[in-house]
């Protein structure tokens, strides 16, 4: 009986992307393919499909972008505390918005259910830490300046492809890509303070906490 009390009782988690079908189509093959190997982050027997369903849910693409994104997670979240909210923002949408200061994300992270993962300046910067050579702190003027396409295996890449997002899946890869993303996480503790703003951070990527929220989510749906 505890048991099913303490089941009945799990999060539900809902996902908002600003982007068409990039981040959609990333976040969807993390959840089912499994990196092309025997074990999945979550299984996709009828009973995990089952689970995954009523806990997870696809509410991007949306038209909203940036500041006002952030505020309709933020409504979300409120809205039903046994929920979290993911947003997943490029970087370069709020720095146009000048809305993300360092002591407003602490705030609403610390207060809500709504967590905000920011790539900067854009969700392509994620995909470049995939390769060995990929780790950069190099500032991107823009979106364009990331030169995916210049990357081996990426040549014909295209946003809301997903035959070239699926480039990148694999176990190796994504360890690369986590690694790459908390050495970067490193990098701009250090000289934090010459970043009066979130986004301002340059690159920057905070997805590497998301695929580390799945690991840990993977076992509690068996």
């Amino acid at each position: 009986m505890g048991k099913q009390n303490k089941q009945s009782q799990k999060q539900s988690f809902v996902m908002l992307c600003e982007g068409q079908k990039t981040e959609h189509n990333y976040i969807d093959l993390v959840l089912f393919n499994g990196f092309r190997t025997n074990k999945p982050l979550f299984n996709k027997s009828a009973t995990g499909e089952k689970a995954l369903g009523k806990r997870f849910d696809f509410r991007g693409p949306t038209p909203l972008k940036g500041a006002k994104l952030l505020e309709e997670g933020l409504r979300q979240a409120k809205a039903d505390a046994n929920t979290m909210v993911w947003c997943f923002i490029d970087g370069d949408n709020l720095l146009k918005d000048k809305i993300l200061t360092p002591e407003r994300s602490r705030r609403i992270q610390e207060r809500t259910n709504l967590k905000v993962c920011i790539t900067n300046p854009c969700i392509e910067f994620w995909f470049l830490l995939h390769v060995d050579k990929g780790y950069t702190t190099k500032q991107f003027e823009n979106c364009d300046a990331v030169e995916l396409t210049k990357v081996k295996g990426f040549e014909n890449y295209k946003k809301n492809a997903p035959e070239e997002i699926d480039l990148l899946y694999d176990v190796v890869s994504l360890k690369k890509a986590v690694k790459h993303a908390q050495q970067l996480q490193k990098h701009h503790e250090i000289i934090t303070v010459t970043h009066p703003n979130v986004a301002s951070k340059n690159p920057f990527t905070a997805f590497h906490h998301f695929i580390e929220f799945l690991t840990e989510q993977q076992s509690t749906l068996s």
